[in-house]
Order: C-alpha cells, then structure tokens, then sequence
C-alpha cells in the first residue's frame, strides 16, 4: 500500500524541499528507508504529491517515551540497540554511496517505527533536508536540537 504527501507549489520556498526530496528518494532502495513510488503535480491547485511507500507505526518518540527501562539486561534495553543499529544501516547506506547523501534532519519524529511478525522495524523519512555531498554541499536547515555541527556551523559537509 501507498501513501501521499502533498505540498502546495505556490511558494517556491515550499517547493523546493520537497523537490529535492523527489530527487533524493529516486536514488535510495533501502529496507529501512521510506520507498518513493513516485510524485504528481495536481492541475487545478499546482499541488505536488509524493506517493511514498505505506509506513504504519508511531514515531520514534513514542516509543522510547513506552520503553522506560533503561537497564543494560532488560528487553527494551535490546529492542532499542535493535532499532539503533537499523537506523545506522540506513545511514551508512546513505553515505557510502557515490556521491554520498546527509539526511541532515534525523531525530526520532523522522524515524517511524512499524511492527512485523513481532519485530520492529524503524524507517527513515522526511528527505527535505537532504543533501547529496558535492564540493560545496551546505545544509540550510534541519532541527537545531539534533544537528551535527558541521550543519549547525554551515560548514562543508562530509558524510
């Protein structure tokens, strides 16, 4: 199944994130990284949709907010390493590739997290940030709470 996100073109400052968006999503086939299926322009209202791939789960906030327990031996202790080390994948994935790409947003409300056959599985959305790496590469956003500081600083970006 599918879902849509829309944005309306009438303000190029709108525009432009989600266009870089489309182009970032075209490029990146990962198990923990929202699929794109492709993106339309609505005719009456200059609307842009992309039908992304159908992620049904709560964000990462809640539920780390769910798992309380911290304790080295607990279960949710395991269940959050689990889910770290799914989310490093989709970033390493992300920058290994030639020419490398930053996410430059992630933060638990980017990071959904489904439940399949009794395992959690986090993926990674919300592209409009996102940069492929090129001599001059800059980030002109992001949220400040969870930004590098290469991105903070408005410094060349490295994977």
């Amino acid at each position: 199944t599918m879902s849509q996100r829309s944005e309306s073109s009438c303000d190029r400052a709108r525009l432009l994130p989600i266009l870089n968006e489309i182009r970032i999503l075209r490029k990146v086939r990962h198990p923990n990284i929202v699929l794109f299926h492709g993106a339309c322009l609505g005719a009456s209202d200059s609307t842009v949709m992309l039908v992304l791939e159908r992620v049904s789960g709560e964000d990462l906030t809640i539920i780390i907010s769910k798992m309380q327990t911290w304790k080295s031996a607990s279960p949710n202790a395991g269940m959050m390493t689990q889910l770290s080390l799914q989310v490093c994948q989709a970033l390493i994935h992300l920058h290994t590739r030639r020419p490398g790409i930053v996410h430059a947003d992630v933060k638990p409300e980017n990071i959904i997290v489904e439940q399949r056959k009794g395992r959690l599985f986090p993926k990674l959305l919300d592209f409009g940030f996102s940069r492929i790496i090129t001599r001059s590469a800059k980030i002109n956003g992001g949220t400040a709470r969870y930004m590098s500081p290469e991105v903070f600083t408005r410094s060349h970006l490295t994977p």
